[in-house]
């Protein structure tokens, strides 16, 4: 008997330490690969996805979109408090013509977003 597939949200996944700091790792086998993560709580790497290949692509290279998708996220993500913090130190200053703290504002505005929307996937 197979039993069903349990749903495991982000938040949980994150609480068990199957999503770490790590980097994901790709491990290929011909034209198939397995995507896995570390998993903190356990201390070990555990298989996340199988790849399979789709249309011209084998799994290798799907399986490698998405580590650089989800690993370049994870960098990014942790830079956007850094990089709000300077653009809010920018915008103080008084000698910036109007033009260029519009500007600011405008990308104090994307960076609240984006953070917004990282925050609001961590507690799905």
């Amino acid at each position: 008997m197979v039993k069903p597939a349990r749903k495991i949200t982000k938040k949980a996944a994150l609480k068990s330490g199957l999503l770490s700091t790590l980097p994901w790792n790709c491990t290929s086998f011909g034209e198939e690969s397995e995507i896995e993560a570390h998993a903190e709580a356990e201390g070990r790497w555990v298989t996340i996805a199988d790849v399979h290949p789709f249309m011209e692509f084998d799994g290798e290279e799907i399986a490698s979109f998405i580590l650089r998708a989800v690993n370049n996220h994870e960098k990014t993500q942790s830079l956007l408090p850094k990089i709000r913090s300077v653009l809010d130190l920018c915008q103080k200053n008084k000698a910036l013509p109007p033009a260029v703290k519009k500007e600011i504002d405008t990308a104090l505005g994307a960076i609240s977003e984006m953070m917004d929307a990282g925050a609001e996937g961590e507690e799905a």
